[in-house]
This record gives C-alpha cells, structure tokens and sequence, in this order.
C-alpha cells in the first residue's frame, strides 16, 4: 500500500515564488519564532537565489506545506557597506548581531570549500511525524551532492531538528544559545554530503503481517517504472495473485521473481555487500532478505543508501526510514545464515547493464 499518496515532493528550483506567497509565508508564522522570520520580500529574494528548493505539496488541500532551500553565497543575506572606521579604503560589513557576524563567517567558509548551506527545513506541524522532513532533508542531500558541493552545514534547533541532521551523519562543530534571540540553542553542523549515497523512494507499507514481499516489490517497480518505459506497476489484486499469498503463504524469492518479470522488469540477485553498494552506486535501490537470528524469522527490508557509518533502510512493515550500522547489515542479513539468494535488484551488481 502506498503511504501518502495525495503528497508529493518537487524539485521548485527556478521557479516563481509569487503564486505560492500565502503558503511560503504561512510556513514562516507556523515554523519558526518571530525573531528569525523573514518578510516575504527576503524569503523570496532567498528561493530565487537558491542553488537548490525543494517543496513538499498536499494534492488533496492544493496547498505547499513544507520546504527546504540550500545556498552558497554570503551576499544572498548579507549587502556590503563602508564602515567608519574602515582603514584600508575597502568596503565592510555591518553586523547587527554577533549570531549576524558567525553566520557570514560560515557562508564565507562555504564559498572557500565549495559547500552549501541548508537554510531552511520546515514542515507544518499538521504533517509531522510522517517522515516528510527526513525525506526533504534526503533530497536537500541527493541534490548538493548531484551539483559537486562538498559538505552542507545548517544551524538546527537542539532536539529533534539536530537529531534529523544526525540521522544523515551531520556532525556536531559548534553550540549556539538563544540563536538570534530565539531562546533556543542551535547547532553548527556539517555533513559530507560526498560520502552519502541516497536513493529517493516512495513509501510504501505491507498491509498485513505477512505480505512484505508484496510491498517492497510495489516500491521497486514503482522506482523503476520513473527509470525505464517498459517496467509497469501491477495492481495488487495481480500481484497478490501471483505471489498466491495468503496467511500460511509467505511471499517467497521464486514468487517475486515472477511478480518483477509480469511487471517487465529482470531482476539481478544481491548476494555481497559490495554488489549492494555497487546497486546504490549505479542509481538503483535493492530489496534485501533479513532475519532476527534469536526468533528465525525472516522480512524483506529496502535499502535505499549507505554512508561511511550506516546502511539506510526502508522498513515496509512500520513504514519507518531508518539506518543501520554497516555491521548491523551482516549480522542480518540472510546471507550470512543461509546459501540462497537474499536480494534483488534491477541493476545486475557485474556492471553489465549499467
């Protein structure tokens, strides 16, 4: 079953702002403290000058309820002026505060490394805890590291908001308390954004206990069908035909196979990590048998990326995009229990069909 279908997530980069004004500005009063608010006249100036916007958009309201924009340059906030005491006859900045002072040191250091800054991640509260600003913040990093950008840095409020950054390997470089006034304290943080391979998926959730085959086959043909004109999704009652999948019935491998096949699409097995990362690596998300080895029970699991920490997963049975040590991965993982294939994959790991 496929999760939220009426939201979707678009890339907005270069678009006009205009029509979408009463939204944007109704993220500002519901997202942030009055202190950090923008009018809409820099938050516009903001998006038009961004390297990179996405939105999340709510089909069923017609209404744009979340955000996250990335730049790169100081003078998108900061304008130079002459100061008084200006000794050298060259132009300088005025800082209304000292959070004013850090910030532009931050973006100068983004325009010495060549990395981004993540300006804004917002969701309205209405549509929280549904896994939309993980899955904005997945897009704000697959595309800084599409453009060549090295690292991003972001100022998150401590708790959740840091928590998220953290979720994507974010780094901790530096606390800031009560943050331009807020109250609040923030963090200065970093992520290398080169060292993160993500996938973006749909979320989909198996609607009884024993039907994830089913749903994690829907999320892969419904990846590949965006990928390749010929793959096609199937309707479930098709599927649960195939799989002939009732409450004593498992989904087994030979029964998605033949789902993927009626779909026109060949799959590849994945039978080593390294096959794994080389399927991310290619653009590609693989479905991966796991299995608690204290109760022997057995789950298809989708693994969407990898960093130099952690292995990211989908968990069709909770609906929950959540990450795994690497060594996490081995210990379960099917083949490491079992000689038999535990993975799937449209990309075939030689490189064949890349």
């Amino acid at each position: 079953m496929r999760l939220n279908s009426h939201i979707t997530i678009t890339n907005f980069t270069g678009r006009d702002p205009e029509p979408f004004k009463k939204d944007f500005m109704r993220l500002e009063r519901e997202c942030f403290p009055k202190s950090i608010r923008e009018t809409w006249e820099e938050k516009k100036a903001l998006i038009e000058s961004a390297i990179a916007v996405y939105v999340i958009y709510d089909l069923k309201t017609n209404q744009l309820i979340g955000e996250t924009y990335l730049i790169d340059k100081p003078d998108i906030l900061f304008a130079p002026g002459m100061c008084e005491d200006d000794r050298n006859g060259e132009a300088q900045l005025w800082f209304e505060s000292k959070d004013d002072e850090h910030l532009y040191g931050v973006l100068k250091k983004c325009q010495a490394e060549h990395a981004a800054y993540g300006y804004s991640l917002a969701v309205l509260p209405g549509y929280r805890d549904k896994a939309l600003a993980k899955r904005l913040l997945m897009m704000n990093t697959i595309e800084a590291r599409r453009l060549g950008y090295t690292k991003v840095y972001s100022h998150p409020r401590e708790g959740a908001a840091l928590h998220l950054q953290e979720f994507f390997e974010a780094k901790v470089i530096e606390k800031r308390e009560n943050w331009y006034g807020t109250g609040n304290t923030h963090y200065l943080i970093e992520r290398d954004v080169q060292a993160i391979h993500l996938i973006p998926i749909h979320p989909y959730k198996q609607e009884t206990t024993y039907d994830c085959g089913i749903a994690t086959s829907e999320a892969l043909l419904e990846y590949e069908s965006t990928r390749n004109p010929s793959v096609h999704m199937l309707p479930r009652e098709r599927i649960n035909e195939i799989s002939r999948i009732n409450i004593t019935h498992n989904v087994e491998t030979e029964a998605m196979h033949e789902i993927f096949k009626a779909a026109g699409l060949e799959v590849h097995d994945v039978l080593t990590e390294k096959e794994l990362y080389d399927t991310i690596d290619a653009g590609h998300i693989a479905i991966i048998g796991t299995l608690d080895p204290f109760v022997w029970e057995g789950h298809w699991t989708i693994v969407y990326g990898y960093g130099k920490d952690s292995v990211y997963t989908y968990d069709v049975y909770d609906g929950i995009f959540g990450r795994i040590s690497h060594e996490g991965l081995r210990r379960m993982w099917w083949s490491n229990y079992e000689p038999m294939v535990c993975g799937f994959t449209a990309y075939r790991p030689d490189g064949t069909n890349a």
